[in-house]
């Protein structure tokens, strides 16, 4: 977001973590108007990742949901859990569980289902993963399971981790049903778009006889689609003036390529979080690959087919600026394999030379970033185990063909001031962030 924003934005866990900070329903407009719409619900279900992460939510603000919603709903409440293990340690989900647990006998509401996330939050259009995930919150899974943190310690006995925790119902009787209200508290928006659209919309590429939830016995944190019907608690910032607003009012053409893992880092946030395509912007959407169950299995990914898009591209200088998202440092990271990060550095590393030696050719220029680390790092020192989640070490950024040009340390917020100084535009007002392009 950041990085096409080319300002520092309050990321989601800042804006929330204020926003629930008062405690006080009446400070939240939509819950109210929820719980109110609500108030003869048998059942609320209170879905999302458990973990504390920070990436796609956070532990702490359940604790404050309950807090709000105990007050102010007569029926039952279920806490459906989705374990991490890719953002936080690949066993670290019991101890989050435990804590939960013991919070919770002095509460009414109890956890209904646990589940990992690589089933529930699946964004790639695997909807057999979808589907495993919509059965259990609504049918109940196979797996029968006395306390969240039983199943979990039985899952680890058989080497399986938070991230790929089978599905498991753990309190009889609680599935999702019709006349039941729902709250979705993951606050960013990619991995919950096919959930919540089994769950609650009317098109579904899942098998099952109805829509369970109406929009209004739905509150999702934030708007995972713009096309959701569905109320949302906290608004989205407007951002204006970023990256591809800026070359499009230069009225240049742009190009961005990403695998289906990625797409929406190319797009949607680097758009603003904005779905809407800018006019001169192309999109190539290149499928992940769909026959590993991990990528650790094929660290390679789509990265090859990203590549040839790329080249394609420069030999018929169909473009201004193209945009390129390699999956395969992150993705592969997460898997917590140091023999599969390697080959995934080595596959990006040899695209980027091809794409360099095209652009060489053509007195091109290429800015090469990242946004987190993650493969610089397999292994937890402290503990031996695998580190599978992002870290805060500096990342590079290397320039290409501006021979004459030296670049400085700064922060993401200056990516996009940097390459609109490359391409001689003007940097809006709006954008606080400072070329790194020392002269």
């Amino acid at each position: 977001l950041n990085i096409g924003a080319g300002r520092v934005v309050d990321q989601w866990l800042v804006r929330i973590n204020k926003g629930l900070a008062t405690q006080d329903v009446a400070t939240l407009p939509p819950l109210r108007k929820f719980l109110s719409a609500n108030q003869n619900a048998p059942r609320l279900h209170l879905c999302g990742l458990y973990s504390d992460g920070g990436v796609h939510s956070h532990l702490a603000h359940v604790e404050c949901l309950l807090d709000l919603v105990e007050d102010n709903f007569d029926g039952e409440i279920f806490l459906h859990l989705f374990t991490d293990g890719r953002d936080t340690p690949p066993e670290s989900g019991l101890g989050f569980i435990q804590a939960l647990e013991d919070s919770l006998t002095s509460r009414k509401a109890q956890i209904a289902s646990i589940q990992g996330r690589f089933y529930v939050m699946d964004r790639d259009k695997r909807w057999e993963r979808t589907q495993r995930a919509y059965d259990c919150l609504t049918k109940g899974a196979e797996n029968l399971a006395s306390k969240a943190s039983a199943w979990l310690k039985a899952s680890y006995d058989h080497d399986i981790t938070d991230e790929f925790i089978e599905p498991a119902t753990i309190t009889p009787d609680s599935t999702m049903a019709k006349g039941d209200a729902v709250i979705f508290w993951n606050f960013r928006a990619d991995r919950m778009r096919q959930i919540v659209r089994a769950l609650c919309l009317e098109e579904s590429d899942v098998e099952r006889e109805q829509v369970v939830f109406a929009p209004e016995q739905t509150l999702c944190f934030t708007r995972y689609d713009e096309s959701f019907p569905l109320p949302i608690l906290f608004e989205p910032l407007e951002i204006t003036n970023y990256l591809g607003k800026v070359i499009e009012q230069a009225g240049l053409t742009q190009l961005r390529v990403a695998e289906t893992e990625k797409y929406p880092h190319v797009t949607y946030f680097l758009n603003g979080g904005n779905e809407q395509e800018c006019e001169g912007e192309h999109r190539s959407l290149i499928p992940s690959p769909r026959d590993v169950k991990t990528y650790d299995q094929k660290p390679e990914m789509s990265a090859m087919e990203v590549k040839q898009v790329v080249l394609n591209a420069i030999q018929q200088s169909s473009y201004d600026a193209i945009i390129v998202n390699f999956a395969n440092c992150d993705m592969v990271g997460h898997t917590g394999s140091l023999p599969a990060a390697i080959k995934a550095v080595e596959t990006v590393d040899r695209c980027l030379g091809e794409i360099l030696v095209e652009l060489e050719q053509r007195n091109g220029q290429m800015l090469v970033i990242a946004d987190h680390g993650n493969a610089e790092m397999m292994l937890d020192k402290t503990t031996g185990e695998p580190h599978t989640a992002h870290t805060t070490f500096p990342v590079p950024i290397i320039l290409v063909g501006h021979n004459d040009a030296q670049l400085r340390s700064g922060c993401l917020c200056d990516v996009a001031p940097t390459l609109l100084e490359l391409m001689e535009l003007a940097q809006p007002n709006e954008m606080t962030g400072r070329s790194l392009l020392n002269h």
